[in-house]
């Protein structure tokens, strides 16, 4: 969300900024009364800077962009990210997780990078970089040619970025904003990729282009999750405004918004055999519900800590949950009282993610630990750090 502009002074977009004249912008950047100087936080700006400046004022201070209202940060050419650090001297909570397609390797978000492992024995196969720092969602292509990242820098930046996977390349920069995303995932078919972040907005893409298609500005706080409907054809999100909703990308409007969480909630996936929606809160309640009139289905067996994460297991027809719990649950969605844990940590697991074949289960955790298990299975097969660069010993 948009933060309070010190001295009711906004430079969010060029509208806002340009409205005291551009003089005023000219004496905010030279003046040395430290309460007006800008930038306030950060050093002033260079001789050479100001230079440029000045000759842009002195030529009518003309803007060059399209939409004088648009936000500045989603229309500034992508950073070139810092390099993630060549070792980690402490773990960090792992934040996301996916397997890629072959389900052989997994993928976990790092510092400014996503590291890439074998679900063997977690040797290191490969680290790509040029990422934000935070990283809060990865996901790939079905043929296994593109990854997506979403993240950014917290109340700075806020971005999507697209990799190709053979040569490891940013070739894509979307959704900018001024602070997080946390939600990134293509749709079934792989032609169109939806996100989600702390502007509040659901963004859909065309995979083709990555022409934005339609964004849902619904929410009135972060849009924390995101997911795709079997059909390709809705998209729900989970949002910090204690709503889910549920949204027809072509007729480009709202179908529901699900009110029966009393806390953030983390996390939607649409139910795969009926018109339903799966939410999980930070009330620690597991839901499904209705898309037709947005009514509560049912309440699954209520976890004792927030559930931050959820993953589908169709082939064992159960949803995943990943929670402050000491276990993660593995719950059957025909009987809301039958229940499973797979054995986790007792720090909060942050992320869940279950292999495209159905036959792995894997989590991150606050303390920085990746676990593996087959599906079904009680103890995990692995573990190791999500940040260490070596193969655990055996």
């Amino acid at each position: 969300m948009l933060k309070k502009a010190k001295g009711k002074y906004r430079l969010d977009t060029f509208s806002h900024a340009i409205k005291p004249g551009a003089e005023e912008l000219f004496y905010r950047i030279t003046t040395d009364d430290e309460d007006e100087r800008m930038p306030p936080d950060g050093d002033p700006l260079t001789v050479q800077q100001i230079a440029k400046f000045k000759k842009w004022v002195e030529g009518g201070a003309k803007y060059d962009a399209v939409d004088a209202d648009a936000s500045l940060a989603s229309i500034l050419p992508a950073l070139e990210h810092p390099p993630a650090p060549q070792t980690y001297s402490r773990t960090i909570p792992v934040t996301a997780i996916d397997f890629l397609s072959d389900a052989s390797l997994i993928a976990v978000a790092g510092y400014r990078e996503v590291i890439i492992r074998s679900t063997d024995d977690a040797s290191l196969v490969r680290r790509i970089g040029n990422l934000p720092e935070k990283i809060h969602a990865i996901d790939f292509t079905m043929d296994g040619k593109l990854m997506v990242v979403a993240g950014g820098i917290p109340g700075r930046l806020g971005e999507v970025r697209v990799i190709d996977l053979s040569s490891g390349k940013v070739i894509q920069v979307l959704h900018k904003s001024e602070d997080l995303c946390f939600a990134a995932h293509f749709s079934p078919d792989d032609t169109k990729l939806a996100t989600g972040g702390a502007d509040g907005t659901v963004r859909v893409f065309e995979v083709e282009n990555w022409n934005e298609l339609v964004v849902f500005s619904n929410h009135s706080d972060w849009v924390n999750h995101v997911a795709w409907h079997p059909d390709g054809k809705m998209v729900a999100s989970a949002s910090r405004d204690h709503t889910a909703k549920v949204f027809d990308i072509f007729q480009k409007k709202r179908l529901s918004s699900y009110t029966g969480h009393d806390a953030s909630i983390y996390a939607v996936q649409f139910h795969p055999e009926s018109p339903d929606v799966f939410s999980g809160a930070g009330d620690g309640r597991l839901m499904r519900w209705r898309i037709k009139d947005s009514g509560t289905v049912r309440e699954y067996v209520k976890h004792a800590e927030a559930v931050f994460h959820l993953a589908l297991n169709p082939s064992m027809k159960s949803v995943l949950t990943a929670s402050g719990d000491e276990s993660l649950a593995c719950l059957d969605w025909h009987n809301p009282g039958k229940r499973s844990n797979h054995q986790s940590s007792t720090v909060s697991s942050l992320c869940i993610a279950v292999s495209p074949d159905g036959k792995q289960v894997a989590a991150g955790d606050r303390n920085g630990t990746v676990r593996i298990w087959e599906t079904g299975v009680v103890e995990s097969r692995i573990e190791f750090s999500g940040v260490q660069l070596e193969a655990p010993s055996q």
